[in-house]
Order: C-alpha cells, then sequence, then structure tokens
C-alpha cells in the first residue's frame, strides 16, 4: 500500500475472524454500562410501585376504619333508643314508644327488634280501655239494610249517605263504581261528593299522621275544586313535615331547624324528633370542636324531651366551654430584694417628702 493510497482514504482489510481491538473494547463497555442503568432503572420502578401500592392500602383502610366507625357510633344510638322505647313500653307510654320505634326505623329500616316493638306499641295503643258500667237492659240491633245498586239512582243514594255518615272509604268506592258505569250521570252532583270524600279523608289522615296519604287524597280532591285554607295549611304542614323527617341522621342542623318550628306548633311527633336532632346538632358541633355551639341544641334538647343519657354530654360541653373562653392569667410582677430606710432617711414619693426617725431608746435595761 503506498501514500498515495492512504491519501484517498482506501481501508486496510483485515484477515477474516481478526477484530479491531478498540471496538471490541467499546462494545462490552456499553453493554455493561447497560445492564447496570437497566437494573437502576427496574429497581426505581419496583420502589415506586411498592409505595403507590402501600399508600393506596393505606387510604382504603382509612376509609374503612371511617366508615366503621361512624356506623359503630349510629348503631349504638339506635341501640339506646331502643331501650329507651323498651322502657316507655314498660310502663305504659305506649305512643312514646311507638315514635322511638318510627324514628329507629326511618334511620335503619332493617332493624328488626324496631318493628317488633312498633308492633308492641301500635296493638297497645290499639286496645280500648276498658271502664267498668253498669248493668243495662240489651236492646234489640237493627241490621242495617244493605243498599240497592240494581239502579244508577240507588247508588248514587248509597254513596251519598255514606259520605254524608263519614264513611269516606265506602263512599269514594261506590262512587268510582258509578262513575266508571256512566260517567254522565250526575256529573257535578258526584264531583262534589268525591270533592267533599277525598278531602275530609286525606284530612282525618294527614291529623292521623299518614301525611303522604293524606297528601295524596288533597290533592286528588283538589283537580275537583279548590281547596279551603285549613285543608291547604294542614297539608303544607304534612309537606314540611316530611321534608324535616327526610334529614333525620342525615342532615341534623337542618331538621333541628325544620323540627323547632313545628314543634313550636305542637304537632304530631314534632317535638320529640325536635329533641332528637338538637342532640344530633350538638354532638356535630362537639366533633367539630364548637363546644360553646353545642350547650344550646342540648339545653333545648334536655328541655323538650327527658333523656338522662345525654346530662352528661352536656356537662362536658360546658366545661370544655369554659376551659376555651377563660382569659389567660396575668403574672403579678413582683419586687427584688427588700428596700430597708435607715434613719432620718428622707424618702420622696412625687412631690410629698416623707421623713422617717429611729423610734425612741427604751429605758428599760435588756437581760
Amino acid at each position: 500500500m503506498t501514500p498515495d493510497d492512504r491519501d484517498r482514504g482506501d481501508t486496510i482489510d483485515l484477515p477474516r475472524g481478526a477484530d479491531r481491538p478498540n471496538s471490541r473494547k467499546s462494545r462490552a463497555g456499553l453493554k455493561n454500562r447497560l445492564r447496570k442503568y437497566w437494573w437502576l432503572i427496574l429497581m426505581v420502578l419496583l420502589a415506586i410501585s411498592v409505595i403507590g401500592i402501600a399508600a393506596y392500602t393505606g387510604l382504603v383502610k382509612g376509609e374503612t376504619l371511617r366508615a366503621a366507625a361512624q356506623e359503630s357510633e349510629h348503631s349504638q344510638a339506635l341501640l339506646e333508643q331502643y331501650g329507651l322505647g323498651i322502657k316507655d313500653l314498660m310502663e305504659g307510654r305506649y305512643d312514646l314508644a311507638k315514635q322511638r320505634a318510627e324514628f329507629i326505623l326511618s334511620v335503619d329500616p332493617s332493624f328488626v327488634d324496631a318493628i317488633e316493638l312498633l308492633d308492641l306499641a301500635r296493638s297497645a295503643l290499639e286496645q280500648p280501655t276498658i271502664t267498668p258500667t253498669s248493668l243495662a237492659t240489651p236492646t234489640q240491633l237493627t241490621p242495617t239494610p244493605t243498599p240497592d245498586l240494581s239502579s244508577l239512582e240507588s247508588h248514587y243514594a248509597a254513596a251519598s249517605a255514606a259520605i254524608g255518615k263519614g264513611d269516606w272509604d265506602v263512599g269514594l268506592s261506590l262512587l268510582i263504581d258509578l262513575r266508571a258505569d256512566n260517567p254522565d250521570y250526575r256529573s257535578s252532583e258526584v264531583n262534589q261528593l268525591m270533592f267533599s270524600g277525598l278531602r275530609n279523608r286525606g284530612f282525618e289522615q294527614i291529623l292521623s299522621g299518614f301525611h303522604e296519604q293524606g297528601i295524596y287524597d288533597l290533592t286528588l280532591a283538589e283537580r275537583f275544586q279548590d281547596l279551603d285554607p285549613q285543608a291547604l295549611s294542614w297539608r303544607r304542614s304534612a309537606e314540611f313535615y316530611l321534608f324535616a323527617n327526610s334529614h333525620i341522621g342525615l342532615d341534623w342542623a337542618q331538621a333541628y331547624q325544620s323540627f323547632a318550628e313545628l314543634c313550636g306548633a305542637a304537632i304530631w311527633d314534632s317535638c320529640f324528633k325536635f329533641a332528637t336532632s338538637a342532640q344530633g346538632f350538638g354532638d356535630d358541633l362537639l366533633l367539630a370542636e364548637d363546644p360553646c355551639g353545642a350547650i344550646t341544641p342540648y339545653e333545648q334538647s334536655l328541655l323538650t324531651f327527658k333523656n338522662e343519657g345525654l346530662n352528661p354530654t352536656a356537662t362536658e360541653a360546658s366545661i370544655l366551654c369554659m376551659t376555651a373562653t377563660a382569659p389567660t392569667p396575668t403574672e403579678t410582677p413582683t419586687l427584688e430584694g427588700t428596700i430597708t430606710p435607715t434613719p432620718d432617711e428622707t424618702i420622696s414619693p412625687g412631690t410629698e417628702t416623707v421623713t422617717l426617725t429611729p423610734p425612741p431608746a427604751s429605758d428599760t435595761p435588756s437581760d
């Protein structure tokens, strides 16, 4: 190979099987570096995965424990109400026992014991009070004749008589049958009877505490004729009661505010539920570290409904509030050392001058 060939940049062919030394060393070093970085990247990815799984597991576990704690707290409150309901039932306060059972079931419909308590309370309330009476001569009972429904007129007369006696269910049933047979028969009179039956039945149901059924009947009656102010007022009250009752156990603050208005009217079991809502609202404020705010709901709950189990919590809230609002004590400044005036020393506080003189010597010789 001549110098001219090297100048042209021609390469030199090496024998087969012979590697360039520098090229072999560089490839080996590259493989070693890649292997080292690959393991490093793999370890970093593994560490990130482990940390992510641990964080997610901790989050799920925390949420589970929090939910379990809340469920346990609600279950304890329901058990307390159930125990009080049993006590009311044993002591003859059947209506109060019924209200407690209804409250428990409104929060937890699967509470089997509360269903049994409700059945017992209702059975006790439905039993008539037996009062002793003097023996009287039995009278002959005259059976009520079966109404003749063979004609439209007799059908109408039977329905009108039932509505007039306050037998709303029978009267409305007869009117519906009459309207199905002949929609045009005495249309205005039938409409008036339908309105009267639906209005009065709905009104009675609302007064008896069957709010949804009563609201439904009054709404149907309104299709025939405008409702009177009394029926409208009671329907609004029933709707407001259902609204307030829907917040029991979910939003104690709203339930507390709503039942406060209903309890002022003393209708249905609104005062009992106001006391319950006030206690729940106070518990929420206490958990939110606002013991001073919890004092008023606790006091209103205790004033409305006697609940000995609430007294310790109310007392705790009062103590925590007094501790939180107590003024910070100020330290009394103390003078270091003692100033002892010497005889004939003059002390000048302000503009006055006080001269201190020693006491006269005693003539009595000392022992």
